[in-house]
């Protein structure tokens, strides 16, 4: 394939350069998620702190990013977590990945730290770290506005809002202005921050290369079916799949209830009479649905679960503007809700007070405290200061007691759903490489799904059955594997998802399979990879981001959930009522399906096997 470039940007000696990845270690982890993971494993150590210059912050899209693969238009920023102390990863879609793809660079690192705020501006006339004093304190609509109409109408901006300047632990990289696509998790907004860069602007117009353009062409055309449909219509079917996620399997009052009524169905008129949001880059089927509210045009259940169900809020118009308060200041609007239901967890307990919460009255409930506590957490202020800094570090200033209602894996707070519901969902947060994960093996969107990549009688029975044991191992390693390809693609997971996207599944279709993925992988790229090497690529990535945390001291210790998701029952109506996640074993058989130890390391042979052969006895 064509030789593609990673930018290199050292903000410390304000030097510039590029250089041509080898096509053999692009065949080993493809991009995105996969080569990200590698350049940070390189170029960090155990000792490297996650708020230093020495954090190198890296970009990332994949070899289909920017082609005519629909929904090609995902991004993946990784760097060491300053909410975890760990790998930290997150991605974005809408316009900024295709922005890149077009500037000709597969991605960028970006080393040291400035000396006053800086942007970097990517054109075809090459690459500039550009003063950016006017934008520092902007929120990021407003850095959006300005620099396109600097720059051109045309250019993608990512940036952070006034949370990442401020180092707060869950900032976010927000990109397409009000369209607000976030890179909300593990923090990365606030790496950006330590090294005063306010902004990425990209206005290539290049196009990334492709091998053979006809095959890629009638693939597509033979294997992804139509998606036409009357908006209304999937505007209504949208919100039915996202009643059933708030209906069955929401976390609820801080994870402590089964169910909450009424709440799924006074969202769902509101959300049913808003307009439709932009598709991201290259999207033909628009997975969420949006009103204009302050100039965000951009929501998700992912948002309104934590901040709606899980603080049990129902107040549409106030959990708009807490949505909306996270895009402009930059933060991660999963942890920002869970954070304010732990606080208000606290609150009820006694544990705080309105003489800690500078007046704000956290009763479950109580929106208005919602959005002042966002504020304040965007601010980094008062309360917001500390709860900035995620439920762990939080729990463990506040007092040992606290740490009781913390629900987070390794420091990253859970997503909307309950990891009772399923017991892979179970083994997936608890052994994801990021903490408490929603993106790295989503096994509920296989549930109730025959897919032929199982091999087990074992792993197929578990699809069927939530509070199975045996077979949830292959079934979670195989979704992390699958998913960090996609990631390394550079496409959007929707794409194996029909429920979301198809008026009516077809008997037997699953979605795009990994064998249409490969199929386009080698059209764009030249190669005549099989299906074994393209599975072995993502174990291989997922395996690199293990022995990264290894290094920086995560063992067997570290894959579990917190106390309440294994010892108190969910209740309620929804998904698996009384199941308490049995992890012990099931931990048991997923190492040995992994080929690691029983304290959760990656033996030698696995590594050979793996072509890891450079990091036997790095971990």
């Amino acid at each position: 394939m064509t030789k593609r470039k990673i930018l290199q940007v050292d903000l410390s000696s304000e030097t510039i350069g590029s250089y041509e990845l080898d096509d053999g270690l692009m065949r080993k982890f493809v991009g995105g998620a996969g080569l990200a993971a590698k350049i940070l494993y390189d170029e960090t150590d155990a000792n490297t702190q996650p708020l230093s210059a020495d954090n190198p912050l890296i970009f990332m899209v994949g070899p289909l990013t920017g082609t005519p693969v629909p929904s090609a238009n995902r991004y993946t920023v990784a760097a060491i977590s300053p909410a975890t102390g760990i790998y930290g990863e997150a991605h974005a879609g809408g316009d900024w990945a295709g922005a890149l793809s077009r500037t000709g660079y597969l991605g960028m690192v970006i080393k040291g730290a400035a000396s006053g705020p800086v942007y970097l501006d990517i054109s075809d006339n090459g690459a500039r770290i550009v003063d950016a004093s006017h934008l520092w304190g902007e929120d990021t609509y407003k850095v959006a506005e300005i620099l396109k109409a600097q720059l051109g109408q045309r250019t993608a901006v990512a940036t952070i809002g006034i949370a990442g300047e401020r180092l707060v632990n869950i900032a976010a990289i927000m990109s397409d202005g009000p369209h607000a696509r976030a890179a909300g998790r593990t923090g990365m907004g606030a790496v950006m921050g330590i090294k005063k860069l306010k902004a990425v602007a990209l206005s290539g117009t290049g196009k990334p290369e492709i091998h053979d353009q006809t095959c890629l062409k009638e693939s597509i055309k033979r294997l992804f079916p139509s998606t036409e449909e009357d908006p209304a219509r999937k505007r209504s079917r949208i919100m039915q799949n996202y009643l059933h996620i708030t209906d069955a399997r929401a976390g609820i009052k801080n994870f402590t209830l089964g169910g909450w009524p009424g709440f799924g169905e006074k969202m769902a008129p509101t959300m049913l009479e808003a307009e439709e949001s932009r598709p991201c880059e290259g999207c033909r089927t628009s997975c969420v649905v949006s009103q204009l509210t302050r100039g965000s045009r951009h929501y998700h259940a992912e948002a309104w679960c934590p901040m709606g169900a899980n603080c049990l809020i129902d107040d549409v118009p106030a959990l708009y503007e807490a949505f909306d308060l996270c895009n402009r200041y930059g933060l991660d609007c999963i942890s920002a809700g869970d954070i304010v239901a732990f606080a208000m967890e606290l609150y009820e307990k006694g544990l705080i007070s309105q003489a800690d919460t500078g007046g704000i009255e956290l009763k479950w409930g109580n929106s208005q405290a919602m959005i002042e506590m966002v504020t304040r957490m965007g601010e980094r202020e008062g309360f917001g200061e500390l709860l900035g800094q995620g439920v762990k570090l939080a729990a463990e200033r506040i007092g040992p007691r606290a740490s009781e209602y913390a629900v987070h894996v390794k420091g990253m707070e859970t997503s909307l759903h309950d990891p009772r519901c399923h017991n892979a969902w179970a083994l997936q947060n608890a052994t994801a490489s990021r903490g408490g994960d929603h993106m790295e093996g989503a096994t509920l969107w296989f549930e109730g799904y025959q897919t032929p990549y199982l091999k087990s009688e074992e792993a197929k029975a578990a699809v069927q059955n939530r509070v199975a044991i045996v077979g949830m191992a292959e079934l979670t390693a195989w979704s992390q594997d699958f998913d960090n390809l996609l990631d390394s693609l550079g496409v959007c997971k929707f794409l194996y998802l029909p429920r979301v996207w198809l008026r009516e599944v077809p008997e037997g279709y699953f979605g795009v399979q990994p064998p249409h993925f490969l199929e386009w992988l080698n059209c764009v790229t030249g190669w005549r990879m099989d299906k074994a090497e393209f599975m072995r690529v993502g174990e291989r990535i997922f395996t690199l981001k293990r022995l990264f945390n290894v290094r920086r001291g995560m063992s067997r210790k570290d894959d579990t959930l917190p106390p309440r998701l294994l010892t108190r029952k969910r209740g309620g109506e929804g998904y698996a009522p009384d199941n308490l996640p049995p992890l012990g074993a099931l931990l048991n058989f997923y190492y040995q399906y992994r080929g690691w130890s029983e304290e959760g390391i990656p033996t030698k042979e696995k590594l050979l096997e793996l072509g890891l052969e450079d990091m036997v006895g790095a971990e």
